[in-house]
């Protein structure tokens, strides 16, 4: 960490020996998240969280593998994000969306 004040943060990540970034981050909800995402965080959850319901009622199956491969990868993306330092935190996101759209995607294929 680079410096931190007032839920404001700078961070260099380091990407190879001789090339780093440097990322700005925000702390929204006790959580460290790129400044960029700060201002629709609230927002981005609430929609996560909205999606998921639909998820549940179109559900045929409660149990079904695919639906429950899309629940866990969710599930993991945000322990990571929660449990990452701020300077992982961006490549926890980028994993973890990673992580999701797979598993979106063979459930799409599973339901045609």
């Amino acid at each position: 960490m680079l410096d931190e004040e007032e839920g404001q943060a700078r961070v260099r990540i380091d990407l190879a020996e001789d090339e780093s970034v440097i990322v700005e981050l925000s702390e929204v909800e006790g959580v460290w998240v790129p400044k960029r995402l700060a201002a629709s965080w609230g927002d981005t959850l609430k929609t996560f969280r909205e999606d998921l319901d639909q998820l549940g009622r179109y559900a045929s199956w409660p149990d079904d593998p695919a639906i429950v491969a899309v629940l866990e990868a969710i599930e993991t993306t945000l322990v990571e994000l929660d449990e990452a330092p701020p300077e992982q935190v961006e490549a926890a996101l980028q994993l973890g969306t990673m992580r999701v759209v797979a598993a979106a995607m063979a459930l799409q294929g599973r339901l045609g």
